[in-house]
């Protein structure tokens, strides 16, 4: 019997010794948050309620820490300080949790006291924008900086300013359900930003900002619905043509938008267009948009692939249009697809897509010369996913 408990007890240790060499890397968090989150504990999951960081708190967040919300509108306060700082090659990642993806709502900052400021740095915010909400929102007079982000597959506003004092520059804010950036009654500086297939316009911004101040310069603006932007009367450094403010209209020609790497090519209009006081870590003027293009090397970073997590159908791009405009639409898991056209009176016109899909970012053409003018309907169905866009043909 005594050989018998010896046993047991040898293989009791046996099982504690091999669960200790298992490394079991995700953190539970929940009210008030405060000090250091570390990449050793992420992923950090929020799943029994909102968090807080509180006005006389600071968070900061290390380079890789992931961090991922449970849906239904759980939100980040932050009324004191946060300092999530990624880097080129580990970026920190904003999401709803990826094994029940949905929207979460969003990075809410607010006042807390003059010498409080937040910074964001090589982070993806995504899969936000719970009911009406931005999935930032900078509101109350808070002091914030946010380089090199990507903010994309938002469901409303990508960044919304209001009564607040921010900064934002060289990100890449894509495939928002509504505006990539949204500026109300703010001092804000908004610079070298590619702002890309947004629902509705790159940048909105109230008129007592606007003429006063807000500061719009060398920003990408392409394929929005809106794209508020003066006459291209200029032409910048790289020959380019441009607006007094040297914002310009082109196609970033990312390395494989399709695949979520948002990296530039070397043909890039992007390259060397931003802030002429700025420069890249290569020493060359800086780039426009979330990663810059290496001109010592030639190579860019491989790892950084923002991969789709919802299903998502953007406006047609144009829109009004005469004859022929882009649909564009995210899968995020291989699935069979549908996209069909309506009239007014739902009667099925077209057939644009009807065949299996994998994972990504894609785009359809419809060709509507054979179309009188008129308002018309077109409907993706993914499983069950289903949403429905309207369109206008002017001939």
């Amino acid at each position: 019997m005594k050989n018998h408990l010896i046993i047991k007890q040898v293989f009791f240790y046996l099982f504690l010794f091999s669960m200790s060499n298992i490394c079991f890397t995700q953190t539970f968090v929940s009210g008030n948050v405060s000090g250091i989150w570390k990449l050793s504990n992420s992923p950090y999951y929020v799943s029994q309620g909102d968090i807080t960081i509180a006005s006389a708190d600071t968070l900061i967040i290390e380079p890789g820490v992931e961090v991922y919300f449970n849906i239904g509108g759980f939100k980040f306060n932050i009324n004191g300080s946060l300092f999530a700082e990624g880097s080129i090659d580990s970026l920190i990642t904003f999401g709803g949790i990826p094994s029940n993806t949905g929207r979460w709502q969003g990075l809410y900052f607010y006042y807390s006291s003059p010498n409080k400021k937040s910074k964001l740095q090589y982070c993806v915010i995504r899969d936000a924008g719970y009911d009406d909400h931005p999935a930032i929102l900078f509101n109350s007079y808070h002091n914030a900086i946010v380089n090199n982000c990507i903010i994309l597959n938002n469901k409303k506003d990508g960044v919304e300013f209001d009564h607040s004092y921010v900064t934002i520059s060289q990100c890449t804010i894509l495939n928002n359900g509504a505006n990539g950036i949204n500026c109300k009654y703010s001092i804000a500086t908004i610079s070298s930003n590619i702002l890309l297939n947004n629902a509705n316009s790159g940048i909105a911004w109230d008129f007592w900002s606007f003429s006063r101040d807000l500061i719009y310069r060398y920003n990408l603006v392409w394929n929005n619905i809106s794209n508020p932007q003066g006459p291209l009367s200029l032409v910048n450094m790289n020959g380019d043509s441009c607006d007094e403010n040297l914002n310009i209209l082109y196609d970033p020609l990312f390395v494989d938008y399709d695949n979520g790497d948002f990296h530039l090519t070397k043909e890039s209009p992007c390259i060397d267009a931003g802030d002429l006081t700025l420069r890249d870590p290569d020493g060359s003027i800086a780039d426009i948009g979330a990663f810059y293009y290496n001109k010592t090397t030639h190579v860019n970073y491989p790892n950084n692939l923002i991969k789709p997590n919802l299903f998502m159908l953007s406006q047609n791009y144009p829109n009004p249009f005469n004859s022929e405009t882009i649909i564009s639409y995210i899968i995020p898991k291989p699935t069979f697809v549908s996209i069909k056209i309506f009239d007014i009176n739902g009667k099925e016109i077209e057939t644009l897509v009807n065949e299996n899909h994998s994972a990504g970012n894609f785009k359809v053409k419809l060709n509507a010369k054979d179309l009188p003018s008129g308002l018309y309907f077109y409907r993706l169905i993914s499983g069950d996913f289903i949403k429905t866009r309207k369109f206008i043909l002017t001939k």
